[in-house]
């Protein structure tokens, strides 16, 4: 590899770390869904971002109007608390209102429902 493309490379780097993380990729059912995915993709950036879960979100799906949100964690294992933050993020969006269903996937095969928002 020649300095050039070395200096390139690190540059490269550079930039994509000073970037921050990705968004996880949002797929949804239909126009709406799909809609609504994109919509909760960003709060989650906004929001979510700079927790240490966040990496591990590779996407979010919704269904109508049932959010999925895959990740590569392990959910009965280590990463509990964060299922119960990102829970708590997903009924913090506009988007979740009070529909019951939504879930967290994990790595380990084990998906987690939401507990359902009650209006009080």
């Amino acid at each position: 590899m020649t300095p050039r493309v070395a200096s390139a490379l690190l540059v490269l780097t550079a930039l994509a770390a000073a970037c921050g993380p990705s968004q996880p990729e949002t797929q949804g059912v239909s126009a709406d869904d799909e809609a609504m995915a994109a919509r909760i993709g960003e709060y989650f950036e906004r929001n979510g971002s700079s927790a240490s879960w966040y990496e591990s979100i590779d996407s979010i799906r919704v269904d109508g109007g049932v959010i999925t949100v895959e990740t590569d964690l392990e959910l009965d294992g280590a990463d509990r608390q964060a299922r119960r933050e990102i829970c708590s993020l997903i009924h913090g969006s506009d988007e979740a209102d009070f529909t019951p269903g939504h879930t967290i996937d994990g790595a380990d095969g084990v998906s987690v429902p939401c507990p359902a928002r009650q209006r009080v």
